[in-house]
């Protein structure tokens, strides 16, 4: 088994335990902070998501650009974790070891902040 294989069968497996933890947050208390230095319940959830969709388009474009952007409802949150979760799992599925491992830009506010593997990317965000 290659990196790349373990990496898609441990998406797989975590899938349903990312939806379980996702799903059993209350819409009523998004805001909950363990600490007033602490993110919220609700940035936590939306960086998850939103690093998925910077995971699907440094898969298939070859850079990704972070954007810091408010959080959609719970329930809209959680249908967009679940689509790009499967969209990047099925992209690395897809590529060969050469993509896995190519080159990727990684920006902020227009300005390139890293450039990496896209491999070492995608295992630090998961």
């Amino acid at each position: 088994m290659t990196v790349k294989e373990f990496y898609v069968k441990r998406r797989r497996a975590e899938l349903p335990v990312f939806l379980k933890v996702l799903r059993a947050l209350p819409a009523d208390k998004m805001q909950y902070k363990p600490h007033e230095k602490s993110p919220s319940a609700e940035q936590l959830a939306w960086t998850l998501t939103s690093e998925l969709r910077s995971g699907v388009e440094a898969a298939k474009e070859g850079r990704a650009e972070w954007r810091s952007e408010p959080a959609p409802a719970l329930d809209k949150m959680l249908s967009q974790f679940e689509a790009w979760y499967g969209e990047l799992t099925d992209s690395i599925e897809a590529m060969d070891e050469g993509a896995w491992d190519r080159k990727t830009q990684f920006y902020y506010g227009g300005k390139m902040v890293s450039e990496q593997p896209l491999s070492d990317f995608l295992w630090m965000i998961f």
